[in-house]
């Protein structure tokens, strides 16, 4: 299994998006940051998540930032694979009307980048 597809595999096996991070004071005393999935409407006033993700502990300055970042990374990982799967179909697309040696090259060029 390449690299990408590996990638894939636990995108897709993740938990559902999408995520949000938020400070963890609805959940716990301890001001950290957490990553969650969405809000479970069902449920009667405060509003509680429907799972949370992580949980990161302020231990400096990017606590926010880095849960910001997890909880992009659904989206984020989704879209650079839709990205890799765009330029695999342009690759292609070259390759069928280069033809012969120059089209060798491009399958070489492919292998050699796991495209």
């Amino acid at each position: 299994m390449s690299r990408l597809d590996q990638i894939r595999d636990r995108l897709q096996h993740a938990t559902p998006g999408p995520w949000y991070e938020s400070t963890s004071e609805d959940y716990f005393d301890d001001g950290a940051v957490v990553v969650r999935e969405g809000y479970d409407e069902t449920s009667p006033p405060p509003k509680m998540c429907r799972r949370v993700i992580t949980v990161l502990t302020r231990i400096d300055d990017l606590a926010t930032e880095n849960a910001a970042l997890i909880a992009a990374a659904p989206d984020d990982l989704a879209y650079l694979l839709a990205c890799v799967d765009g330029l695999r179909g342009a690759l292609e697309d070259i390759e069928l009307v280069a033809g012969g040696p120059l089209a060798a090259k491009i399958r070489t060029l492919l292998l050699k980048h796991d495209l």
